[in-house]
């Protein structure tokens, strides 16, 4: 959802939502450690998102995410 957030909201009518955006650092691109790339910066995170790197998740028919705890719907 912090990913689709940070997309810049186009139509002017629709900028005054609210967005959930990450905060934080964001890692180093080199020296990536184990688990989730973003359970650092994560409020969902649980204690496998340190360990393991999520696999792909089918949400609907056209809805993919990589995430061990998604948001329902």
């Amino acid at each position: 959802k912090s990913l689709m957030d940070s997309a810049p909201i186009l139509d002017p009518k629709l900028r005054t939502e609210e967005k959930d955006l990450l905060k934080g650092d964001p890692g180093s691109l080199i020296n990536i450690g184990k688990g989730c790339r973003f359970c650092d910066r994560c409020q969902r995170k649980l204690p496998i998102c340190e360990e393991e790197e999520p696999g792909v998740t089918m949400v609907s028919e056209d809805h993919q995410v990589s995430c061990f705890n998604p948001l329902e719907g």
